[in-house]
């Protein structure tokens, strides 16, 4: 018995010995044991080992950014849109413009059917607010058959803020409102749209019965920048109010087209001397060539400060064309007529003005107009004006005023200026 037991202890203790040996690595023979590799480039690798721990660093410290969630409609607010009590109907209006979801706006867009004239003009402003377009057409059929004032009002001031070119009818229908704070509204709301299809509509506010939507209607016409809008701001020339004719031509002088330019020229001939002025003024500043006839028949109005702009603006357009009139108006009746245009002859410095000059200078004894003559014919450099400047110079003293010296000090500076030129 004690041998069968001594047996077992030496077969356990051999067993365990064998176990241990199998968990431990073994060593082959004739295999090298694997050696610790040195980094090839030590200090490429120290970079990116820094910035692994900068990533983990920034991991740690960075701030969760946290998903907003989609507010939701408290319970029970679209029912309150039903309810019997006028306060609770808006005060779920103010919620759902707080929500300002899709949801939100739907059941908003629902409620414009509220009973409740004050329900319907806050919903209104609300979908102004959040411009939101979907409710255009419940809108536009509001703003077209609500009986109250205001709500209609309130519709016209929502497609001042987010009205398309698909909204130019409902705009345009509500040109022909009763109330007049309406019609404007709408024209802002046309405005608002800026297109060149909004043309005929505003077209037809120019016959509205106020002059406040008819000046209005002008302004929206201009600001479409189209030529489109010629034909009808023409029209409004011939309106019965002054200052919608004024606008008119304001109106006409910012458009850079042949025909607007025409009109204008027609407007030279009113019998307002304030429109006469404004289409002057307007064509001062063009400079084109198409408005010679106008401001031809312009030297003949009754206005001197007509005539003398006329002159001007001959000046500025510059062309050989102008030189027959301003030729012309050498003879005026105006004396400061003439002493402008001899300042734009000698500007000009076309030498067909020499001849008509030399004949004013020989002619005309007055000091003034002769020393304008003789600036302006040095101006031109032309030595034909030097016998007539030396006639100026030599005339006996008492001829002339107290500006006899700087008069003959100007001309001997032109004869000196000639003869150089000349020579």
């Amino acid at each position: 018995m004690k041998k069968c037991i001594g047996m077992f202890i030496l077969l356990y203790v051999v067993i365990a010995t064998a176990i241990a040996a199998d968990s431990l690595p073994v060593k082959q023979s004739g295999v090298p044991e694997p050696q610790a590799q040195p980094l090839s480039n030590p200090t490429a690798a120290a970079p990116q080992l820094e910035a692994q721990q900068s990533v983990s660093r920034n991991d740690a410290t960075a701030p969760k950014v946290e998903e907003k969630e989609t507010p939701q409609i408290p319970s029970g607010t679209i029912a309150d849109l039903g309810s019997k009590k006028e306060k609770v109907r808006l005060a779920a209006v103010g919620t759902l413009k707080t929500i300002g979801t899709q949801e939100a706006a739907a059941a908003l867009i629902n409620a414009l059917g509220n009973t409740s004239a004050a329900v319907r003009l806050e919903v209104i402003k609300v979908l102004g607010d959040i411009k939101n377009t979907v409710a255009a057409a419940p809108i536009g059929k509001i703003l077209k058959e609500d009986k109250e004032q205001k709500i209609r009002l309130a519709a016209a001031d929502y497609f001042g803020r987010v009205g398309t070119k698909d909204d130019i009818p409902f705009l345009a229908a509500a040109l022909g409102d009763k109330d007049m704070k309406v019609r404007m509204a709408a024209l802002v709301g046309l405005d608002h749209v800026n297109a060149p299809e909004i043309i005929p509509a505003v077209s037809k506010a120019l016959a509205d019965k106020t002059v406040e939507m008819r000046l209005k209607a002008l302004d929206v016409l201009v600001n479409t920048k189209s030529k489109l809008i010629i034909a009808p701001v023409k029209k409004a020339l011939k309106d019965s109010d002054k200052e919608v004719r004024v606008k008119a031509i304001e109106s006409l002088g910012s458009i850079e087209d042949k025909e607007a330019l025409s009109a204008l020229g027609d407007a030279i001939d009113d019998k307002d001397l304030d429109l006469r002025m404004q289409a002057m003024n307007a064509l001062l500043a063009n400079g084109d060539k198409t408005v010679i006839p106008a401001l031809t028949r312009a030297l003949k109005d009754q206005n001197i400060e007509m005539r003398m702009k006329s002159v001007v603006a001959l000046g500025v357009i510059g062309d050989e064309a102008v030189m027959g009139p301003l030729v012309e108006a050498l003879n005026n009746s105006d004396r400061k007529v003439v002493k402008m245009t001899i300042k734009v002859l000698g500007a000009l410095k076309n030498k067909k003005a020499v001849t008509p000059l030399l004949d004013k200078l020989e002619s005309k004894k007055d000091e003034e107009i002769n020393f304008l003559i003789i600036e302006a014919l040095g101006a031109m450099d032309e030595r034909r004006a030097l016998p007539a400047i030396v006639t100026e110079l030599t005339q006996d003293e008492t001829e002339k005023s107290g500006k006899a010296e700087t008069i003959r000090t100007v001309i001997a500076a032109e004869i000196i200026k000639l003869q150089t030129a000349n020579h």
